[in-house]
């Protein structure tokens, strides 16, 4: 389930605001200004598409760039287009001519990208474009995933720290430790184990009211919210048939209390996030993107 604004309006999807920019063969000359300008950045990933390779690419200011190549471009090497032009609103960085393209070698620091982040699946993100993940996905592990929750929840602008390790996206900061409080984090695992037994035994009615106020307008009233769950406790039972709770961090956020969960199920593992209200954690949503959008 996407993160929305479930909890007191504060809480949007985790992602990170990015400067889009698309590299194309123009096919208008009417919005393009400033010609004879030079663009530079360092390759993210590349893709293949039927035009030709798309590369997602970061200047040095921390700004994303997508760019369409007649060639690929291996990841983690500098590169410089001579002769650009860009449109009057700065979002479109347009080549004049084949060849524009310069690699200027490979970077050897880490990379600083200033965006909005999305949850892309357990153990990974992406970057924020028209409410969807866009461009690589970048893995994170237990250490930073305080750090990264706390980032997709607030839906603020931020610079991360990453660093290209064989062609991948990892992770390298902000890192932030959870908060050690043993007697609180025992009372959320047991909330999330309850959470988790509920939607095993298919109590769609009690799972309903165990989530926000959202989730019953996003649904259509509570009835929507029920049929909503009538349909998904059978996905649910299926990918947390025996599912466990293994690890509970807890942090802080704008005054409230959250609950960072690694669940492993039978298949796979989640992450899911809750809120403390009342004495007790509620659920929030997770780090993978529901069936229930798909349908």
């Amino acid at each position: 389930m996407r993160l929305r604004n479930l909890a007191r309006g504060g809480v949007t999807l985790l992602v990170v605001s990015a400067l889009a920019l698309s590299l194309a063969v123009p096919t208008s000359t009417g919005a393009r200004a400033g010609v004879g300008s030079s663009w530079q950045g360092t390759i993210l990933c590349t893709t293949k598409i039927r035009s030709g390779y798309r590369s997602l690419a970061v200047d040095e200011r921390g700004g994303l760039a997508e760019l369409t190549l007649g060639r690929a471009v291996t990841p983690g090497l500098r590169v410089a287009l001579d002769g650009a032009a860009t449109s009057k609103d700065g979002r479109s960085l347009w080549a004049h001519r084949v060849g524009t393209l310069r690699v200027l070698g490979p970077t050897k620091e880490p990379l600083f990208v200033r965006s909005r982040l999305i949850e892309n699946g357990y153990a990974r993100y992406s970057f924020y474009r028209d409410g969807h993940p866009w461009g690589c996905p970048v893995a994170f592990g237990d250490a930073a995933a305080v750090s990264v929750a706390k980032l997709i929840l607030s839906g603020r602008s931020a610079q991360v720290t990453l660093a290209l390790r064989n062609g991948q996206l990892i992770h390298l900061g902000p890192r932030e430790e959870p908060l050690g409080a043993p007697a609180r984090e025992a009372k959320a695992k047991a909330d999330l184990e309850g959470f988790l037994t509920l939607l095993a035994r298919g109590k769609s009615i009690a799972a309903c009211a165990t989530l926000a106020r959202d989730a019953l307008l996003i649904h259509g009233g509570r009835d929507g919210c029920v049929m909503a769950f009538e349909s998904a406790k059978f996905l649910y039972r299926d990918r947390y048939a025996r599912a466990s709770v293994e690890q509970v961090a807890l942090f802080g956020l704008d005054g409230d209390s959250y609950a960072l969960a690694t669940i492993k199920g039978s298949h796979s593992s989640v992450r899911a996030f809750f809120i403390r209200e009342r004495g007790r954690y509620r659920y929030l949503g997770d780090l993978d993107l529901s069936p229930i959008e798909l349908w």
